[in-house]
């Protein structure tokens, strides 16, 4: 049995917060595969639970594939439950390509499980857009785990652009929970693989990820795994989580960025970097980095602050405290780091961008709730902490020195 036939149409389509449940697709040779399969049009307020799907090419939740025929937007949907496809699948949508046409995804969520081969996103699989139009992914979010092989994003697996310089993709104020299993080659906590995207006209702002690649054999970053013939513009981001790959692994980015941290446990791989290269004005909080061929707590930049105790690891043997440099950045205390005049002295927005709980936190965005922190007494004689949780979001401990 093969069960729901996807809807191949152009439509304007209000689910009016109406829930879809239980939808079961079982057509693992037929591309364009989701409640719509090949579609252009408008889709809003609609919310998809406890889904299982299994496609070939072009696999997502709400929509399988869109191609030119018209714009598509998608807003305030849904998906919860398990996709499975071979290239170009995601949560939401598998995948938009249009040569005269924009992509517009926003107040999207997913959550579940994602298995694919390459391009795999947790809101879209790829998109490729050739003319000087602007698409946008913002304000969506997703609670995943994904398996799969290349171009592995938290949000989006890969975004393309033609030989124009003028085409513009926006991700904006979005964010990842993912665990990555596996991947042989770009993987990040919101995008998989950047390809011909300028600076001039694309970026990826706002956004944050807490990651967890396992077991990577390739590039592994907290926001772009990978940017290939231009960069888009990467300022203002923040990642955390695990990363472990036998290939290189940077906290954010590689390609130049400004104005973002990386808070990580453990980063390993091969050539380590606890921000990325070219960063300016960032700051790297990480606990350890392990490299079997290089390892620094910044990679190279300028203008750059990094915790003094994180531990550094190179083939083996721990290393001794950097001196301040543009690869290490400038030894900083932990106490430091969770005053808002540190950021604003390397050129933070805190007017427009950031917030922070002073003393109590490092920065989070003004779009977020507040992180939660514990504030504690210890009586004399005592070995049991009391005190108050403030805050909401996610409670967990920490081990800082």
């Amino acid at each position: 049995m093969e069960g729901w036939q996807p809807i191949n149409a152009y439509v304007n389509f209000d689910g009016n917060g109406h829930t879809i449940f239980n939808m079961w697709i079982n057509r693992p040779n037929t591309n364009n595969v989701g409640l719509f399969g090949s579609f252009g049009g408008f889709i809003t307020n609609l919310h998809l639970i406890n889904v299982e799907i299994s496609g070939g090419n072009g696999v997502g939740g709400i929509i399988g594939g869109a191609a030119s025929g018209g714009p598509c937007t998608i807003k305030n949907c849904s998906v919860q439950g398990t996709i499975t496809g071979n290239d170009n699948v995601g949560g939401i949508i598998g995948y938009f390509q249009s040569r005269d046409d924009i992509a517009d995804i926003a107040e999207c969520y997913f959550k579940g499980l994602i298995i694919g081969n390459s391009a795999i996103g947790g809101i879209i699989g790829a998109a490729s857009i050739n003319t000087n139009l602007r698409s946008y992914i913002s304000n969506c979010k997703t609670d995943c785990i994904i398996k799969a092989s290349a171009q592995i994003g938290g949000i989006a697996g890969c975004l393309e652009g033609g030989s124009d310089y003028y085409v513009s993709f926006f991700v904006n104020r979005c964010y990842s929970l993912c665990t990555i299993e596996g991947g042989s080659s770009s993987i990040g906590g919101i995008v998989g693989c950047s390809r011909r995207l300028s600076n001039r006209n694309s970026s990826i702002a706002k956004c944050y990820s807490h990651i967890v690649a396992l077991d990577g054999k390739g590039r592994v970053s907290g926001i772009i795994g990978t940017s290939l013939e231009r960069s888009p513009s990467v300022n203002d981001n923040y990642s955390t989580g695990i990363i472990q790959t036998t290939g290189s692994a940077s906290g954010i980015y590689n390609g130049g960025f400004g104005h973002c941290y990386a808070q990580f446990h453990t980063i390993s791989g091969s050539i380590v970097q606890g921000l990325g290269a070219n960063a300016s004005g960032c700051v790297a909080i990480n606990d350890r980095l392990v490299g079997t061929s290089a390892v620094s707590r910044v990679g190279y930049g300028g203008n750059n602050l990094a915790w003094t105790l994180t531990t550094m690891i190179l083939d083996g043997k721990k290393q001794p405290l950097p001196v301040d440099s543009p690869e290490n950045g400038t030894n900083t205390g932990l106490s430091t780091l969770k005053l808002q005049a540190t950021y604003e002295g390397i050129g933070w927005d805190f007017a427009n961008t950031w917030k922070i709980n002073e003393t109590e936190s490092f920065p989070y965005f003004q779009w977020q709730t507040a992180p939660p922190y514990f504030v504690q007494t210890l009586k004399k004689g005592r070995h049991t902490l009391g005190g108050t949780m403030h805050g909401g979001g996610h409670r967990h401990g920490e081990n800082r020195r």
